[in-house]
């Protein structure tokens, strides 16, 4: 019924995690998020930041840094290990911000990891006005609510 579909999509809401990373620091200094030294830095030592939306101040947060953009997107699909149970994932969602072989890497690699199909877009022009081309995002359940 309809009330069984709201009142299951508001006990999952909070289970839903988005792991990001970005190809470019800039548009994390034009968005306020790191400042102009942390990007000349981060760009110039190759840092690729991991970031998560937190699902109650709905905010990007730092998790990790890696160096590399190969490493960054082999951390994001290994971090859905960590995060989730096998069971709850029927399929990963992939976004991207104009980096469609990026999120084509990720989703071959998600494939060979678990057992679950993975749907591939385009990130929204709001979000990707934040992050920058560049940006892959990965959306799945995680097994903390």
């Amino acid at each position: 019924t309809y009330e069984e579909i709201v009142d299951w999509l508001e006990s999952e809401e909070k289970a839903v995690c988005h792991l990001f990373t970005v190809d470019n620091l800039s548009y994390l200094h034009k968005g306020g998020r790191i400042s102009k030294t942390q990007a000349i830095i981060g760009a110039t030592l190759g840092i690729k930041p991991l970031l998560k939306l937190t699902n109650t101040e709905q905010e990007l947060k730092l998790y990790s840094k890696v160096r590399g953009r190969q490493k960054s997107l082999n951390q994001l699909v290994e971090d859905i290990k960590n995060r989730t149970t096998d069971n709850k994932n029927e399929f990963i969602f992939i976004s991207h911000a104009d980096c469609k072989d990026d999120a084509d890497y990720c989703a071959k690699l998600i494939k060979k990891s678990y057992n679950c199909n993975t749907y591939i877009a385009d990130m929204t022009p709001t979000i990707g006005a934040h992050v920058g081309p560049g940006a892959v995002n990965i959306t799945f359940f995680s097994k903390e609510n």
